[in-house]
């Protein structure tokens, strides 16, 4: 039964006038009145209806208010409906006490009352109304918790089905990773090889080649040399996540102030730290690619008389930003995208010794650390990369490394 539909009451009265008196006094637009003159009558009826509340009439022919009572009492369906009973008989203690025996809630004795009547009747009214309420509610919930039951069901499937595969695109990038170090690693011979047959070639034949015929040795040393470069840094890049995480404290200024060394930048060139850099605890091996292969790319592509590369710090709230700024050509914006893809320069391989690998290394890294890198750049007047790093990095869980870039070949750049 729906919570809004009429609620009904079963009267009960061998006598036809008690009937007519019991319904002009109840009657009403809420409920609806089942009046019956028997005890087997009402029986019939409870088990086609549900009813809020049964008055019922003590003395009848064939089967009293007592045995009807007990008829209800003994069934499931009706066991739990309130009876009163209204009954002219003696008020005696005996006949109340059997009364409430047989199942009744209260008890009203003719003459009837009316306000007596309606006040009783509304108590078990509302009773029953916030019973269905009740009953609603719990059917409504059982239903909500069945559709999370089926919801949390096609998560678990969706789960098991994204763990598979996690781990399936965890094999495939192992694989590629041990694929990408395997051919690098064994690419490089043959290149050496090509590389000291050209050196012999030119050394022995000095002299006899006309000038075209050294312009093409001297170009396919220069594009096996390129070569060279683009598997080391293919090798790099497949190492990254190789290396183990042991993180231990550097002292940054130390750290870049060797990689300037090591790179040793021209004679116009001044690479300074400006201000001071903080020590942090992080891999080693990693951190100092990340610093080589910026200030290496900004020595290589400075285009100014006097090219000046600065390298600094600054605090932004949990992360430190370290900056790399130069005053070489620039970037158009349109390519800042592009310079951190595998592969991409923005120069000819005829020009510059470039492998378009560095930086696609640099936000590996960074990346990996739960940091980001950007780049921003005025053309002609220089570019300034940075990127950021926690400041609890010692504590921070890395990212998984990202290795579908290594599956863009070689065939990308220009022979």
């Amino acid at each position: 039964m729906a919570v809004h539909d009429k609620i009904k009451i079963l009267l009960v009265d061998d006598n036809r006038n008690n009937l007519v008196a019991l319904e002009s006094i109840l009657e009403s637009r809420d409920i609806l009145l089942y009046s019956v003159t028997s005890g087997s009558r009402a029986l019939e009826l409870i088990l086609e209806h549900e009813f809020a509340l049964v008055l019922l009439d003590v003395q009848m022919p064939d089967m009293d208010g007592f045995e009807t009572a007990e008829l209800m009492r003994g069934s499931e369906r009706s066991k739990h409906i309130p009876i009163i009973f209204i009954t002219a008989i003696s008020k005696e203690q005996k006949y109340v006490f059997q009364g409430y025996k047989a199942g009744a809630v209260d008890y009203l004795f003719k003459p009837i009352e009316p306000e007596i009547l309606k006040s009783k009747v509304d108590v078990f009214l509302d009773l029953y109304r916030q019973k269905r309420i009740i009953r609603q509610q719990s059917i409504d919930l059982a239903q909500k918790i069945n559709e999370l039951n089926n919801a949390l069901n096609e998560l678990q499937k969706k789960e098991i089905l994204l763990k598979e595969k996690s781990n399936d695109l965890e094999k495939s990038n192992k694989e590629l990773r041990d694929f990408a170090f395997i051919v690098s690693h064994d690419l490089k011979a043959p290149l050496r090889g090509i590389n000291s047959l050209v050196a012999w070639i030119i050394s022995d034949y000095r002299g006899k080649l006309d000038e075209q015929g050294e312009e093409y040795l001297s170009l396919l040393q220069s594009r096996a040399n390129h070569m060279t470069n683009l598997i080391e840094g293919v090798l790099q890049y497949s190492r990254v996540d190789r290396i183990d995480d042991i993180r231990i404290e550097t002292d940054l200024n130390i750290l870049v102030s060797e990689i300037i060394d090591l790179l040793s930048p021209p004679s116009h060139i001044d690479v300074e730290i400006v201000g001071k850099l903080p020590s942090i605890v992080i891999e080693r091996t990693r951190i100092t690619q990340v610093f080589q292969n910026l200030i290496s790319n900004a020595i290589k592509y400075m285009d100014k008389p006097h090219g000046k590369i600065s390298i600094s710090c600054t605090e932004n709230g949990e992360f430190r930003e370290f900056h790399v700024a130069d005053n070489g050509p620039g970037i158009d914006k349109k390519y800042f995208d592009k310079i951190f893809q595998i592969f991409q320069t923005l120069t000819s391989a005829d020009k510059l010794e470039s492998t378009g690998i560095g930086l696609t290394i640099v936000k590996k890294i960074v990346e990996y650390y739960g940091g980001k890198v950007k780049v921003s750049s005025i053309v002609g007047k220089g570019s300034t990369f940075t990127f950021t790093l926690p400041k609890t990095i010692n504590a921070f869980k890395p990212n998984k490394l990202p290795d579908a870039l290594i599956a863009t070949t070689v065939q990308n750049e220009r022979w």
